[in-house]
């Protein structure tokens, strides 16, 4: 039925059966709909649902990672990224950070990802090089990393909540606890 009502081949089916219990209220199911996608695959798909899921206007995974690293729940108990596990989103999401900012950990976290962007886009600044304790959170992907904190400090609507992030994280991670990142 969704794959009538988007207008797409029936060869979505399998992608949109894999996360139908999302479907299963209409505001969120609205929310998909108004999201307007073209070009779908199962990749745009789940950005799609995970952008309805963080009430974004526009089905973009950077603009999921915003709502999530702003929302006021913080990086520990996050209620987008529960609902982005509820709905069986979890994997994509992490293949997806991998995909766009080189994210890659075993036991993935908010807080880890943070620390990651923060740390890449520092080091690629550091004339003399990274500390050696800082090598296992530098992304594999600087630029986009650079491109994405770039466009989030300099954001209207996310600069309050860029600007709180180091003393969020700071005490938590002992190798760059003496980082200072500022606008």
């Amino acid at each position: 039925m969704v794959c009538i009502d988007l207008g797409k081949p029936e060869r979505y089916k399998p992608v949109i059966q894999k996360y139908i219990d999302f479907f299963g209220e209409k505001r969120r199911t609205q929310r998909f709909y108004d999201l307007e996608m073209e070009n779908l695959t199962e990749e745009t798909i789940e950005i799609a649902l995970m952008s309805a899921l963080c009430q974004s206007k526009v089905a973009s995974f950077e603009e999921v990672v915003r709502i999530l690293l702003t929302d006021d729940g913080g990086l520990d108990d996050n209620k987008f990224l529960s609902d982005i596990a509820r709905f069986g989103l979890l994997d994509a999401f992490w293949k997806q950070c991998e995909n766009s900012f080189g994210y890659v950990d075993d036991r993935p976290s908010l807080e880890k990802l943070v620390i990651t962007l923060f740390v890449t886009y520092t080091a690629r600044y550091m004339k003399a090089g990274s500390p050696q304790a800082w090598t296992p959170f530098i992304s594999y992907k600087p630029g986009n990393v650079m491109v994405f904190l770039d466009s989030l400090m300099n954001n209207l609507l996310y600069r309050d909540s860029y600007d709180s992030f180091p003393p969020m994280w700071k005490p938590r991670c002992p190798q760059i606890r003496h980082l200072h990142i500022s606008r």
